[in-house]
């Protein structure tokens, strides 16, 4: 019984580490032939994957220009998988993605951007255009996930421009 017990919490704490790890984006997330022409893998600094408030979903940020840029338009590439299985894909989801400037506050946008995102879905890969960061620093995107009557929201925190 002791050795079971023991066990459970060694399994625990490797899953708290494999969870933190893959939260605060120290995780390598890369995978071949998922970048898009031009793009590349996102340096250290941005998060490049979070789960939803909820857990139910993981959202990978694929691709994203280096430096973000100031007052043109870019793309940004977001991969879905299953918060319980992060080897699930999920091909079926829907996501919309908004972004701001928080100015400071802990929830909400003092404003947002000057331009409305637009994604497509290719399988569980999701490319977002529109992107359009009109003032330099900090960022927050916001992107919720939808699927099967689930709902889930997650954040990432892109410098702009060039900071």
């Amino acid at each position: 019984m002791r050795r079971q017990t023991a066990l459970s919490i060694v399994a625990a704490w490797t899953a708290m580490s494999v969870a933190t790890a893959a939260y605060s984006g120290t995780m390598d997330t890369s995978m071949p032939g998922t970048k898009m022409p031009g793009m590349r893998t996102p340096a250290p600094g941005p998060t490049r994957q979070a789960y939803t408030g909820n857990h139910a979903f993981l959202i990978k940020l694929r691709s994203i220009p280096h430096p973000v840029p100031f007052e043109k338009y870019f793309t940004l590439e977001f991969a879905v998988y299953d918060g319980r299985d992060p080897t699930k894909a999920l091909t079926d989801a829907h996501l919309t993605v908004t972004a701001g400037m928080r100015h400071g506050l802990k929830h909400g946008f003092a404003h947002g951007m000057q331009s409305t995102p637009r994604v497509q879905a290719n399988g569980n890969l999701f490319t977002v255009s529109g992107m359009y960061f009109h003032m330099a620093g900090p960022w927050t995107v916001e992107v919720d996930v939808r699927r099967d009557g689930q709902r889930g929201t997650t954040y990432f925190t892109l410098p702009c421009c060039g900071q």
